[in-house]
């Protein structure tokens, strides 16, 4: 006994003169469609990917630049007390009997943890500190402002050169 539709696609078949089957249609992708989709994806993806990645490490260096400009506010306050910038961060305020052993009151990191602030010099009429990427997040692998170019000095942060503009968010 012959089924209902096999009897229907051979009828369709003689109708046009040949023996040959007719499919009925097919519903889905083809092997084509899909390959073309993934490929659209991995373009865009290859695109999106690292400029999100470096977007987040610039938003993340508000991070050092908040820290730096913290101490900054804290030599000033204890410039006020002692004749001279501390040359190290530490606990208490505390004068000492010259810059050299004086502490200021301030911690080495930054309040999200993605730099580390340590003092680069110091004397009686100025300072310098700077801050340092961390791994957390893979902060370190910024580029465009690598290691020991985001400083601050006694007038504000330093943007003497291009690299250290760059990372105050000039250009």
């Amino acid at each position: 006994m012959i089924h209902k539709d096999a009897m229907s696609i051979m009828l369709l078949g003689q109708r046009r003169g040949s023996m040959s089957l007719v499919r009925p249609p097919q519903n889905g992708f083809t092997l084509i469609e899909l390959l073309i989709v993934v490929l659209v994806i991995g373009v865009l993806a290859a695109i999106a990917i690292p400029s999100y990645r470096n977007y987040v490490l610039q938003s993340r260096r508000s991070d050092g630049q908040a820290a730096l400009l913290a101490l900054a506010l804290a030599q000033e306050k204890f410039r006020v007390n002692c004749p001279y910038y501390a040359t190290t961060l530490g606990g208490a305020d505390d004068c000492g009997t010259s810059a050299a052993d004086s502490t200021v009151e301030f911690a080495s990191g930054s309040s999200d943890g993605y730099y580390t602030v340590e003092m680069v010099d110091a004397s009686s009429t100025a300072f310098t500190a700077k801050a340092a990427a961390t791994t957390k997040g893979g902060q370190n692998a910024d580029s465009a402002c690598p290691a020991g170019n985001m400083q601050i000095t006694e007038n504000g942060p330093d943007k003497s050169s291009a690299e250290k503009r760059l990372c105050w968010g000039s250009k």
